[in-house]
């Protein structure tokens, strides 16, 4: 079985019926795919909800922490200048199924469908801002664990990173493979950093949702925990050039130089991995912004060859 192949698998037809049994009060049931990522089979409901069925384990883990830190984040009247969903359904598991949830739905599409690349350079004020106001949250509200996957251990992570690059090797331009590789092989082999903020944890296009060129909700809180702040920033490096990086830290703050490398190391995972799961599920969107990203990333390394600014941005 493929790493990312679902266990429990939800069809159109089966979701209508489960909503319907689960939560009378919907029926009719107007109902229509959204997605199916890693973890989740996700159903848009009477133009109002959205519905999240674990596709396997790791979705149903993810639907738990995504489930307990939003209700959370409620409790701490966290009001943000980017909606956050609300969870307002909840069903139990049926038989040998996993429970779903139901939540607001935050309008607009996920930037990984945007056309326009440099389209996040304006938001980079209300983004650090997000980011500043979400990490500065008073951690007694929170019930999430701290980071067990080992995120941003470059020690943990380098091996696996290396295979997957190698593994996408066909995908992408060969002097963007060398230098990856290269980034990859001198890299400081170090543990995860502690934990010192609830953080979103899984920032990339997918989960950033725009609406009339501005951003306008950020979703999939499954991978939220206590963590180092360094996860999120990392959607700096996969989307701007680090050239343009300045309105973010006048509204976020200063971060010193590891914390900036912790993000740069994160960026170029996040975008092998979403490369990496075209060759399961190909998807050109998500191919062409992989690309964006890793080479963004890369951008910001030093020492970074600064061939790379003018040769591989222009492909």
């Amino acid at each position: 079985m493929q790493n990312f192949e679902a266990t429990h698998p939800m069809t159109l037809e089966l979701a209508k019926q489960k909503i319907e049994t689960a939560f009378p009060a919907l029926k009719p049931v107007d109902i229509k795919l959204i997605g199916t990522g890693f973890d989740h089979t996700v159903y848009e409901v009477n133009n109002r909800w959205v519905f999240r069925f674990p596709r396997r384990e790791m979705g149903y883990d993810a639907m738990r922490i995504e489930y307990s830190v939003l209700k959370e984040l409620e409790r701490a009247s966290f009001d943000s200048a980017y909606n956050i969903p609300r969870v307002r359904y909840y069903a139990i598991a049926d038989g040998d199924n996993f429970p779903f949830i139901g939540l607001t739905n935050i309008k607009g599409n996920s930037l990984m469908e945007e056309s326009d690349d440099s389209i996040l350079e304006n938001e980079l004020a209300n983004l650090g801002t997000f980011l500043r106001e979400l990490h500065d949250l008073p951690l007694h509200y929170f019930t999430q664990g701290r980071d067990e996957l080992n995120r941003l251990s470059t020690e943990a992570r380098q091996e696996s990173l290396v295979q997957r690059l190698e593994d996408i090797r066909g995908m992408i331009d060969h002097e963007l493979f060398d230098i990856t590789h290269a980034y990859l092989k001198e890299i400081p082999l170090m543990p995860n950093p502690q934990g010192t903020s609830l953080v979103h944890g899984d920032m990339h296009p997918n989960n950033i949702i725009m609406l009339d060129g501005a951003v306008h909700g950020v979703i999939d809180w499954g991978d939220a925990h206590i963590g180092h702040p360094a996860i999120d920033l990392s959607i700096l490096y996969q989307l701007v050039s680090p050239d343009k990086h300045d309105p973010f830290y006048k509204t976020y703050g200063e971060v010193d130089e590891e914390t900036k490398q912790l993000a740069i190391f994160k960026a170029v995972s996040v975008s092998i991995i979403l490369l990496h799961h075209t060759t399961v599920e190909p998807n050109d969107n998500v191919m062409r912004w992989g690309k964006i990203m890793l080479k963004n990333a890369l951008l910001a390394w030093q020492p970074a060859p600064m061939e790379l600014e003018g040769d591989l941005l222009a492909d």
